[in-house]
């Protein structure tokens, strides 16, 4: 099985933490804020959370049941700085391109 693709999401995780990175230096205050559309397992937001302390994360998954099993068998946790909405990800999506946020 090859696995280039995950050379690719490394590359691209190293460009966006350089991002966030950058926008810290240069402006302390800034909050930098994402949102993740399907939790899976969780492993993606907690690895993000782990090594962007200052970033805020909302997890947007549509089924309960992938929340629950992200909660009881790959230890995931919410907290201030990771939510996770059960809802629709285009209806969260728009909503929050609606408000501004």
């Amino acid at each position: 099985m090859r696995h280039g693709f995950m050379g690719s999401a490394l590359c691209l995780w190293l460009q966006f933490r350089e991002t966030c990175l950058e926008l810290k230096v240069s402006f302390p205050l800034f909050q930098v804020k994402t949102v993740v559309i399907g939790l899976g397992a969780g492993l993606l937001p907690m690895f993000m959370k782990k090594c962007l302390p200052s970033l805020e994360i909302e997890v947007v998954e549509l089924d309960p049941v992938v929340r629950d099993v992200a909660r009881d068998y790959f230890g995931f946790r919410e907290d201030e700085r990771l939510k996770v909405h059960v809802t629709d990800g285009i209806e969260f999506v728009r909503e929050k391109a609606d408000s501004g946020a």
